[in-house]
């Protein structure tokens, strides 16, 4: 039997065929293993990837379970795996945003994500941020508007890029955009076409 993680491992390898690890650009993300991290970190120095890409909602790896010595030890692990952090995933309800109830735990689950990336190498965090729709109300705009403001201060504060992965996405200072090729395809676009007319605003 297969189990998951075999099977991304192998998809990963077959990647590697044709390619030299020193030019390799590849960076899974750390939430396709379903593993301790330290344990997923071995099998992509197994692999032979030299990035991997964090995700900021895994146990073990949430901002706020961090504190600095654990930081510096996940910075430390990470240097001994011969592995640098490509950037943090950060996927939480994009509608808590328009959520008075939630909106003041949304941003401040974002600033702490914003400052793992900080300490762990100015990456970029990659996420869906709130876009208004036409049927918000005045109130609703003003939540909307007010935690992307919060959000793209403090990502300037520590000097961390957004990158963010709605659409449309965002326009505010520090705020890019995040691009899937599948969720393009998905929407029956092409992602070429995308890159190409995206260009500089890319993360």
């Amino acid at each position: 039997m297969v189990s998951k993680t075999d099977t991304v491992v192998e998809q990963f390898q077959r990647c590697l065929m044709n390619q030299s690890p020193d030019n390799l650009q590849l960076a899974p993300t750390i939430a396709s293993f379903d593993l301790e991290p330290r344990l997923a970190f071995d099998r992509l120095r197994e692999a032979r990837f030299r990035a991997v890409q964090l995700s900021a909602t895994q146990p073990g790896l949430k901002p706020r379970e961090l504190d600095g010595s654990a930081r510096r030890d996940l910075l430390g692990t990470l240097r001994r795996h011969e592995l640098i952090v490509a950037g943090i995933d950060f996927w939480i309800p994009v509608d808590h945003f328009h959520d008075p109830i939630h909106v003041d735990r949304a941003i401040g689950a974002t600033h702490g994500a914003l400052e793992l990336a900080a300490d762990l190498g100015r990456i970029p965090l990659s996420m869906n941020l709130p876009s208004l729709n036409h049927d918000d109300s005045g109130d609703t705009a003003r939540l909307v508007g007010s935690a992307l403001d919060s959000i793209s201060n403090h990502a300037e504060r520590f000097g961390v890029m957004i990158a963010d992965h709605s659409h449309p996405f965002v326009e505010r200072p520090w705020i890019g955009v995040g691009f899937d090729p599948s969720a393009v395809l998905g929407r029956g676009d092409s992602p070429a076409r995308g890159v190409a007319t995206l260009g500089s605003q890319l993360v």
